[in-house]
């Protein structure tokens, strides 16, 4: 695993970690439905993500983020 991956997950870790019990709990659910979800379930789910996000108004900082989500993963929507 390289640096910046690396860095991105203990990020993330780092992240979880800081929600309450109840948010861990459902961060979790949303995951495991993602895992296994087909691909046209999954390209649904990350619609779903992007107009929550979207709403939420995510700072443009994320954007390498989801560049980098967009090579390893297809399509993801980006921040204005």
């Amino acid at each position: 695993m390289n640096s910046s991956r690396n860095s991105s997950i203990v990020e993330a870790m780092f992240s979880f970690v800081q929600l309450s019990s109840v948010d861990q709990k459902n961060f979790l659910d949303e995951l495991n439905s993602y895992l296994f979800a087909s691909s046209a379930q999954r390209r649904k789910i990350r619609a779903r993500w992007c107009s929550l996000r979207d709403a939420c108004g995510m700072s443009a900082m994320h954007k390498q983020d989801a560049l980098s989500a967009q090579d390893a993963a297809g399509p993801v929507c980006m921040p204005d």
